[in-house]
């Protein structure tokens, strides 16, 4: 695995680490080969000599150390995941040393990769609550990281020095608390207020019973993070509509502006190099595309400002210039977007020819929606250890230039350049560039009602009353377009209610003395919601009606005006210019067109929504408003486009209920809808990838290859056609990586993509363990043939002696043995031990070719020949058993790729065991054919006992004989036929054996064309 660091909260919540770290037990986590420190807690840095956890991840563990030849030997004796062994390790407690209990565990962490955690229990006792807590904080001694330690009630139970300074209210601690609480994972990470501003956080849970908390807040470099409140929005847009516009008084001249005096230029006084003061220590901030946006003044201060005016340039641009990274490795460290520390670099020191060394440290910085967004760290600038520099840079360091000021434009020359006079001008702001992120659609209500009451006053004060009333009309309509609607349906007076009949039923637009009642409302004939911002106010039976809830209250639960209309940006259906879509309480879709107004309510300013339904069908069955009337070909157009939509409803629960991820990927890589299933497996939410790289979902070493396939399938050569999908790693939003797999398809009908994604971390997990039991049964399969053959060997040399001592007695060469009983068993001694023999030699035999180490000398074979030879040595033993053998060998057979002597070994098996198993009388027929498929055969068939299919599966298995039967079998060792299989299959020939009870066996050993030596 690589050996690369962890975020030190993800690893402490972590399942197999948060019981040690929770207790205040030394914990420290390494890579699998020991090369590597991971992960420590102040207690493990402790422990191996050192006083803060990032000196020891810089300078790891010392080899030499007699604890690292105790843990490496602990670690040796670990074989799979979850193993866990135990030792007594003595370690240096004063002048003596304390033999204490240590484990190392095998664990998997959460990206799949394993690691080696290595506790000790430091301590005989256990400590309290507020000891253990100061044993979590220990050892990190970054001042912009502030930490504490929590309740379950999100009361301080131990903090480092610098936390209590944020500020962080109790309400904040106990929503952070409350959230780490439902998270699966036990960790969150979030902004926070604090006092100084909002502060990215982590949070984890490390314990029930007590409930303990790690909580973590790191200052940025500016001090805070650039976010925003959205609910801030509407509450302030009521505010600024009730409150009273002043109107702007127009001078009749225009004002000449009085001179203004050039400012004062003071000169800065020179840098001066002070070479006997501390190190001085500093923060800097790299953006995404490595450009330096902010330097603290404490560099310039230590090198001198000129020295230190980097802010805006490329990392690599300022490296070039000043020598600083002659081997790259600070630039490989920004593009891998991970944290790094203790490097040096030596920077020139301004009007001087002296660099004094500067130790850097970063980590990565994302923005609100996950991305990256640079780097930032500190820096330390060592100005006691400043040595000579050889190309004296800081002598020819360039002087910035002075930034020019235009000077104001008065109002004669702004006149005289646009031809124009200025009296009623009034200087705007110019528009600002649209953030990505988007409104609401309150907030929008909110900013065109702001919009028009502007209008309004600003209209009044310059004009008359009509022309008030005509502006506050073209205002009202600039603000709010006119929406068209679809069918027209009738009121229950039989006339046509048009979209400008119905919602001329609504108050206009102007300045009302008194406010709106319910009563009115609900004489309103259209679906109306009064409401203020997120606030609702009333809404009349017909909106009740139509949207399916029962009350505003059920409404306000869903999520209140955001839950009424879908979002059109998902791409999911289309729509005509005007309509929206209303998301009713059940969850099906209605399309309607919205009027957005303002109206006086009771004593206050509200906005009022009038829905229309555009669906005749469907809007009489909700407001009671009886069917428009159709033409003859207008039936079958609404039936077809009510088909559709039914159709599109149930297309879109399918997608919601599969349990694959799909994700709809716009023709620009953009995504712009996520399924749930594909929500909760990246722990995304729809708003927070909308619009985003597709990339973003899956890690950097895969990225690569998603863009590739969407390159593919966007062009029309063979990887659009031939589309088999991808294994991918996904990243999650936490930051976690899991094993996806990955199919994409083309959409025709939007231009776009759709990708649907499935989580096979089983299947991996699936395929590692198969992938191990095949690697162990293929040792263990090794083993035993080694040892077959180590058996076989040592026993052949003292078979011999046996046998050849019994042949001697039998025979007797030294004179009479004195009793014909003793000649008879040694001719027992010796058959016996040929038997014996037999079996070792089929032993080895059989563990060689297992083995693959037989020896084979192949070379071209006459297999009558051989036949006829094997034939003439079991002759004796068929004569004894009164069998008749017979021969039909062709004399068109030509000669064979084989070894001579496993080819007379096989024939020997076949037919030695044929013998055996054939009752007296029997026969046994031995032929050769040269087959018109140009393959040469040896068949040998016997009239004897034969064998049932189960016998026969029985006898093909090594060390098996059939005992089952009416007959009796043999008293061989069973590896004949397993054997002489083994053979033929070494030979490049085919083993087939076909037999019935009662009728005899037919063995055939075929040789393909390729080993067969045709004129």
């Amino acid at each position: 695995m690589p050996a690369r660091q962890y975020p030190f909260i993800d690893i402490a919540v972590h399942a197999r680490v948060r019981e040690h770290f929770a207790r205040g037990e030394a914990a420290v986590l390494l890579s699998t080969d020991l090369s590597a420190v991971l992960w420590a807690n102040g207690q493990g840095a402790v422990l191996f000599g050192h006083a803060s956890i990032y000196d020891f991840l810089e300078s790891g563990i010392n080899r030499a150390d007699i604890l690292f030849r105790q843990m490496e030997t602990a670690v040796g004796q670990l074989r799979g995941n979850g193993d866990v062994t135990a030792f007594v390790m003595r370690v240096t407690a004063g002048f003596s040393r304390v033999a204490v209990n240590a484990h190392v565990e095998k664990i998997n962490l959460r990206t799949g990769e394993t690691a080696i955690l290595f506790t000790v229990a430091a301590d005989r006792n256990a400590l309290n609550e507020e000891a253990c807590a100061q044993r979590m904080l220990s050892g990190l001694d970054d001042p912009d990281t502030h930490m504490a330690v929590l309740d379950g009630n999100g009361r301080i139970v131990a903090a480092s020095p610098g936390f209590r300074s944020l500020e962080m209210s109790d309400t904040t601690r106990q929503q952070l608390v409350d959230a780490v609480g439902r998270d699966r994972d036990w960790l969150v990470k979030r902004p926070v207020s604090t006092g100084r501003g909002t502060l990215p956080a982590a949070i984890g849970k490390l314990s029930d019973n007590p409930a303990l908390h790690l909580l973590f807040a790191v200052e940025t470099v500016l001090g805070t993070l650039d976010t925003e409140a959205p609910e801030a929005v509407a509450p302030a847009a009521d505010m600024a509509a009730e409150a009273p516009v002043a109107t702007p008084v127009v001078a009749e001249t225009p004002a000449v502006p009085e001179p203004v005096a050039p400012p004062v230029q003071h000169s800065k006084p020179a840098f001066t190099f002070l070479s006997n003061r501390p190190a001085v220590r500093f923060v800097w901030k790299v953006a995404a595309d490595g450009r330096f946006s902010d330097v603290s003044d404490e560099f310039a201060t230590a090198v001198g400002p000129r020295s230190a005016n980097i802010s805006g340039k490329l990392f690599v641009d300022v490296a070039r210039d000043f020598g600083l990274d002659p081997q790259g490795e600070i630039t490989a460290l920004l593009q891998k977007r991970d944290t790094w520390s203790g490097k040096t670099i030596f920077w020139p020191v301004q009007d001087t020819d002296l660099v004094v060394p500067v130790d850097l440290a970063a980590l990565p910085t994302y923005s609100r929606d996950r991305e990256f967004d640079g780097f930032r760290g500190f820096g330390i600038v060592r100005v006691a250890d400043a040595v000579e520099d050889k190309d004296a840079r800081g002598l020819f360091l360039p002087i910035p230039e002075p930034e020019v000021v235009p000077e104001p434009e008065s109002a004669s020359e702004a006149e005289q350049r646009t031809g124009t006079p200025d009296n009623n001008i009034v200087s705007l702001n110019l528009p600002q560039a649209p953030r990505a992120e988007t409104l609401s659609n309150t907030e929008k209500a909110a900013f065109r009602e702001i919009a028009r009451k502007l209008t309004e006053t600003f209209g009044k004060g310059a004009t008359t009353t009509d022309q008030s009333e005509r502006v506050d009309d073209t205002a009202s309509a600039a603000a709010e377009p006119e929406i068209i609607s679809a069918p027209e349906p009738e009121d229950d007076d039989g006339a046509i209610l048009t979209p400008e009949t119905l919602h001329d039923l609504v108050p206009p637009r102007t300045k009302m003395a008194t406010g709106f009642s319910a009563d009115e409302v609900n004489a309103l004939p259209v679906a109306a919601l009064v409401h203020g911002g997120d606030r609702l106010f009333y809404a009349n039976a017909a909106f009740l009606t139509l949207t399916g809830y029962d009350s505003l209250d059920d409404l306000a639960d869903e999520g209140g005006i955001d839950a009424l209309f879908a979002d059109q940006d998902d791409g999911l259906f289309e729509l005509p210019p005007g309509e929206v879509m209303l998301i009713r309480a059940n969850g099906r879709l209605l399309p309607v067109t919205a009027r957005l107004q303002s109206v006086r309510w009771e004593d206050t300013t509200a906005l009022m929504l009038s829905i229309t339904p555009t669906d005749a069908d469907t809007g009489a069955d909700q407001d009671n408003t009886p069917p428009a009337k159709t033409t003859p070909s207008e039936p079958t157009t609404a039936a077809s486009e009510k088909s559709f939509r039914i159709e599109a409803d149930e297309l879109r629960s399918i997608l919601e209920t599969a349990t694959d991820g799909v994700v709809i990927v716009s023709a620009e890589g953009e995504i712009r809808s996520l399924n749930r299933s594909a929500s909760a497996l990246f722990n995304y939410d729809q708003t927070e990838t909308r619009g985003k790289p597709f990339a973003m979902l899956f890690a950097h070493e895969s990225q690569r290859a998603v863009l590739d396939y969407l390159a593919g399938l966007s062009g029309h050569g063979v990887a659009s056609v031939l589309n088999d999908g991808r294994e991918v790693i996904g990243r999650e939003a936490s930051g976690g990586f899991i094993p996806l797999f990955m199919t994409m398809g083309r959409l025709s009908s939007s231009n776009g993509y759709c990708a649907v994604i499935r989580d096979i971390t089983q299947w991996k997990r699936t395929e590692d363990e198969l992938r191990n039991a095949k690697r162990a049964a293929e040792t263990a399969n090794a083993h035993k043939t080694d040892f077959l053959a180590r058996v076989s060997h040592e026993i052949r040399t003292p078979l011999n002696a046996i046998i050849g001592f019994s042949d001697m007695m039998a025979n007797e060469h030294f004179g009479p043995i004195g009793h014909p009983r003793y000649i008879e068993y040694a001719n027992d001694i010796g058959r016996s031990g040929r038997h014996v023999l037999d079996i070792v030699n089929d032993l080895l035999d059989i563990s060689k070719i297992e083995a693959g180490e037989m020896d084979l000398e192949f070379a071209a074979v006459g297999l009558n020949e051989t036949v006829s030879e094997a034939v003439s040595l079991v002759q004796p033993q068929a004569n004894g058993q009164r069998v008749i053998i017979r021969t039909s060998l062709s004399t068109a057979v030509p000669d064979v790729v084989a070894d001579l002597r496993s080819i007379k070994q096989m024939a020997l098996n076949i037919l030695s065991n044929s013998i055996r198993f054939t009752p007296p009388g029997g026969q046994i027929v031995v032929s050769t054919a040269y087959e018109a498929n140009g393959s040469v055969a040896l068949r040998i068939r016997d009239t004897g006992i034969g064998m049932s299919r189960m016998e026969l599966e029985q006898a093909m298995k090594p060390f098996r004989q059939v005992t089952t039967g009416a007959h009796k079998r043999g008293d061989g060792t069973g590896l004949g036929l397993p054997l002489t299989k083994a053979m033929a299959e070494a030979n490049r020939a085919t083993f087939s054996i076909q037999s019935a009870p009662n009728e005899g066996t037919l063995v055939e050993i075929c040789f393909p064309p390729q080993r067969v030596l045709a004129d």
